[in-house]
């Protein structure tokens, strides 16, 4: 919520902001990685709470925009709540985070199962976040040439093809390669969309509500009910099923935007 403060709800260059959390994420799992090769894996914990207190001092450096006299000015959250679509619109980002529950859970898992080394694993993990970070990089560019409705089509459409590449070609590494590269539009291009449609929103005091709402219902809700619906069927009906289970879910949202898009026909400002 600070973050597109500063940026006045420009979701374009969020993306370079937000790129760097990937970098970190490379930098973290490959030196963590050797790292605990060489002490125990207690030292993860000491590790983790090391990087969570740097992160909390550099917080504290961070300062505070001034807002403007009117953006202090919030309309009631409830109402906002109302509006054509708002709810339809955290339903939309439920549902694309329980899509990929699955993925979290068992991909590693499907992936060895079907002859790759961990090593290679770990490659086709590395792929996803390199692809979104070019994602975040060329944000300016299809934000300008593309609308908010568009860029969601565009995320869950291509989360239920990945989901299906993953389901069916599971030992093929071009296409698994090719399957982790359409993280861009899993995470990528949807985050950056629903940020901006978050900021359109909710304005003033209701900025961080929305947010919270947004993780609550997509990171949170959705990403535990995924992992929890992916356990149930990949014991019943194998991970076939369990990653087609997937993408018809990311498919079930592409369809409810497309018959409700008016949250996402509201531009920032």
């Amino acid at each position: 919520a600070t973050t597109m403060s500063y940026l006045e709800g420009d979701a374009a260059r969020y993306g370079r902001i937000r790129l760097w959390g990937s970098v970190g994420f490379i930098a973290a799992v490959s030196v963590a990685g050797w790292w605990l090769d060489h002490v125990p894996i207690a030292w993860l914990l000491w590790l983790v709470l090391g990087l969570m207190g740097i992160t909390l001092l550099c917080a504290f450096v961070v300062p505070e925009r001034v807002t403007p006299p009117h953006e202090h000015e919030s309309v009631p959250i409830a109402s906002v709540l109302r509006r054509p679509g708002v709810l339809l619109f955290f339903l939309a980002c439920f549902l694309l985070l329980a899509a990929q529950g699955s993925s979290i859970v068992f991909y590693s898992i499907h992936m060895v199962e079907n002859g790759f080394s961990k090593t290679t694993v770990g490659i086709l993990w590395s792929v996803g976040v390199v692809a979104e970070i070019l994602i975040f990089l060329f944000l300016p560019r299809l934000f300008a040439r593309f609308s908010l409705y568009q860029l969601w089509l565009l995320s869950f459409g291509m989360t239920a093809v990945r989901y299906l590449i993953v389901a069916w070609l599971p030992s093929m590494l071009a296409m698994q390669l090719f399957a982790q590269a359409l993280h861009m539009f899993s995470f990528g291009t949807f985050h950056a969309t629903a940020l901006a449609v978050l900021h359109a929103n909710f304005g003033g005091k209701l900025k961080a509500r929305g947010q919270a709402l947004y993780t609550s219902f997509s990171f949170g809700l959705g990403g535990a009910v995924g992992a929890m619906l992916s356990g149930w069927t990949w014991q019943a009906w194998g991970p076939g099923w369990t990653f087609t289970v997937s993408s018809a879910i990311a498919l079930a949202g592409l369809v409810l935007i497309m018959l409700r898009p008016d949250v996402l026909n509201r531009q920032p400002g």
